[in-house]
């Protein structure tokens, strides 16, 4: 008998397995089967060791009894409809983590040896091949996750009570409906989007600064002329600054517009996390374009190591932007884990 359940134990799934009392009913259940069997087979006299083998045997195979408990949740393509939400989420967080790893591999590829063509080209074929590796391996997970039997609450039990040890932690007795009240109160508080308002003010204050940018005669002012090494230069890149400017602010006038639309507001931030991207490679540029900047400052400031401040200063923008659009991206996410909360 223990030498059964225990090859039973061993093919029982593994959300069984993480709850000990469940397991326990499970066995004992099992157990309570073979002895009633092996009581009919003894037909009122003494049960024996035969017994009790003949009524394990008619039990069936431990994969048989253990493919009873994996047979949970409704059925949908190869994934249960309980978990296609989870599985829908970890799509979209796993396509964005890879999409802002390539955004950000092709920043910083920009002033190599590569051309243009060739850093965009790498952008889009890394990007697909990792959406597609990605894809691959949450479909696979979540299909064993089905074919085991796993659902929602199991998944939640399993964080809520293991602790980064793997001990199972006794939670004390509290008022729910009072935690859940605070923990509302302080997602509104403290949402996840900036308000309305906020997203407008940044909206107009970007756009008119990109417009300043893109459509102000800079190249006539005689500060161009006569000082800057290349003007043509300056004045391009300042134009490439002036339309990422330009887009960012029309990706936070489009989030004042998305309301509680949660796709659109994380398509904006998509967006929002490219040009960020996009403008790293246009700071660093200043480091090695030197016609840009660095020479009409050095014959400004002589005796001054303008490359030095350059190079810090460019940095210290670039890192600035980095951060922004890792910021851009957790927001991302906690909008597809969390839903949807904003300030105001």
């Amino acid at each position: 008998m223990k030498e059964f359940k225990e090859q039973v134990v061993r093919k029982l799934p593994i959300w069984i397995k993480t709850k000990s009392i469940e397991q326990k009913d499970v066995l004992d259940e099992l157990e309570s089967h073979i002895w009633d069997k092996s009581e009919e087979l003894a037909q009122g006299g003494t049960i024996t060791s035969l017994h009790v083998r003949e009524a394990i045997a008619l039990m069936g195979s431990p994969r048989e009894i253990a493919k009873e408990y994996r047979r949970r949740g409704t059925p949908k393509i190869y994934i249960t409809k309980e978990l296609f939400p989870w599985y829908y989420k970890s799509v979209i967080i796993i396509t964005s983590v890879i999409i802002f790893g390539n955004l950000l591999t092709m920043a910083f590829s920009f002033g190599g040896e590569n051309t243009a063509w060739q850093v965009v080209g790498e952008f889009f074929a890394g990007t697909a091949s990792g959406i597609v590796f990605g894809f691959a391996i949450v479909t696979i997970l979540f299909v064993q996750l089905s074919m085991n039997g796993f659902l929602p609450e199991d998944l939640k039990k399993m964080t809520a009570q293991k602790g980064t040890l793997g001990i199972t932690v006794e939670k004390p007795e509290v008022d729910l409906a009072k935690v859940e009240r605070k923990a509302e109160k302080k997602a509104k508080k403290k949402g996840i989007l900036e308000s309305q308002g906020s997203y407008i003010f940044m909206g107009v204050l970007a756009i008119t600064g990109g417009f300043f940018l893109l459509l102000y005669p800079i190249a006539t002012l005689p500060a161009i002329v006569d000082y800057v090494a290349d003007p043509e230069a300056f004045v391009e890149w300042l134009r490439l600054i002036g339309a990422l400017i330009l887009a960012q602010g029309v990706v936070r006038f489009g989030q004042a517009l998305a309301g509680n639309n949660l796709r659109w507001h994380q398509v904006m931030m998509v967006l929002h996390i490219a040009a960020s991207c996009l403008f790293i490679p246009l700071i660093l540029q200043l480091q090695y374009n030197p016609d840009i900047i660095i020479t009409t400052l050095e014959g400004i400031f002589s005796g001054a190591d303008i490359q030095l401040y350059v190079t810090i200063g460019s940095w210290i923008v670039a890192i600035g932007h980095l951060f922004g659009a890792i910021g851009e991206l957790i927001k991302l996410i906690q909008l597809e884990v969390k839903g949807f909360s904003q300030k105001g």
